[in-house]
């Protein structure tokens, strides 16, 4: 039986998975900056909280490079329901030179990988990476393998279609075009409803999530998810600039140990030397 809690968690990783800036895309000739802001608006009867979350900062140049600055909870929250410590996760990923880094802000060390899909497809060292390269994907059902997909596939031993348990049924809807912080983006609503008895309740239990993508940009600038229990995940960009951002922000500062997470093998030798 799948519980609310655990659909809540996979509804909003494949959600916030979409959140901005798209992951995988390679865009070029579109510089952007913007902030990324979320809210939380808690179901009725639930108390609100007053405390503002901590705003994100993404960029792109024209070259396609990206940085993200997203802010995580690294502390309990206080007793007067505000975020304890807050820390800055930073990633730069930079497909001119094929490699990522994600920066301790704190030791400063930049840790360096390849990124293989970007790299020159003659050098035998790249070989068998692309593999290893980790990407931006929901995570996985609550209770490993054998959890219940929401695509309908068992996913493991004991998966839904094994148990031959009802299949969630899932309503995608276009939404037309409107301009959200002065950029035109494309709706898409999707509404998933899960028959009685799968989260342990006696009638239907409905999520609705809701996606807003700039085609030109190939960004999303608005994103939601909102079901009975955690109540409405709001993600935004608000300040979008299309200007492009200084280039000292695609690159580790001057002062970062840079560490190589995934170092290439030497080159082999040319053939007869």
């Amino acid at each position: 039986m799948l519980k609310l809690s655990a659909l809540t968690t996979i509804l909003a990783g494949v959600v916030f998975a979409q959140a901005p800036p798209l992951a995988g895309n390679l865009v070029t000739g579109a510089p952007y900056s913007a902030d990324v802001v979320t809210e939380v608006v808690a179901p009725p009867g639930a108390p609100q909280t007053a405390a503002p979350s901590p705003v994100g900062h993404v960029y792109r140049d024209s070259a396609g490079r990206t940085r993200t600055e997203q802010p995580m909870l690294a502390g309990p929250v206080t007793k007067n329901g505000e975020p304890g410590e807050i820390r800055i996760i930073v990633q730069i990923s930079d497909p001119v030179a094929g490699v990522r880094y994600r920066l301790d802000t704190a030791g400063k060390v930049a840790h360096k990988q390849l990124i293989p899909a970007f790299a020159k497809p003659a050098d035998p060292r790249f070989a068998g990476l692309a593999a290893g390269v980790p990407t931006m994907l929901p995570p996985p059902p609550p209770g490993g393998l054998g959890a219940p997909s929401l695509a309908g596939a068992p996913s493991g031993p004991g998966g839904m279609q094994a148990a031959k348990l009802p299949q969630p049924e899932i309503t995608v809807e276009k939404l037309g075009t409107k301009t959200i912080e002065g950029v035109a983006a494309e709706g898409t609503r999707r509404t998933t409803v899960l028959p009685a008895g799968m989260t342990g309740g006696n009638a239907p239990v409905a999520t609705v999530s809701e996606s807003w993508i700039a085609p030109d940009l190939q960004v999303t600038v608005l994103s939601k998810a909102k079901d009975m229990q955690s109540g409405e995940h709001i993600t935004k960009l608000v300040n979008v600039k299309r200007s492009e951002p200084p280039a000292a922000l695609f690159a580790p500062p001057a002062d970062y140990k840079i560490v190589d997470d995934m170092a290439l093998p030497p080159m082999p030798p040319a053939p007869g030397k």
